[in-house]
């Protein structure tokens, strides 16, 4: 998740062009990257939107629960 919002936040960086806060804040709700966990989006408001998996553990081994895509 480090390496993501690395990614992201340098590529708000550029996108904006400028380290000013307003810029940065609206730079961050149009980037997104392929990252090291998938694919991540942002919206208007700079909140992430990417997919989850939600696993348990059953019998000694790791079971789906569910998988949300946005």
């Amino acid at each position: 998740m480090a390496y993501d919002g690395t990614l992201i936040a340098a590529k708000a960086l550029e996108a904006a062009g400028t380290t000013e806060p307003a810029a940065l804040k609206e730079a961050l709700g149009i980037v997104g990257i392929e990252g090291v966990t998938g694919t991540i989006n942002m919206d208007p408001e700079g909140t992430p939107i990417k997919s989850a998996v939600i696993l348990t553990i059953t019998g000694g081994k790791w079971v789906l629960v569910d998988r949300i895509d946005p």
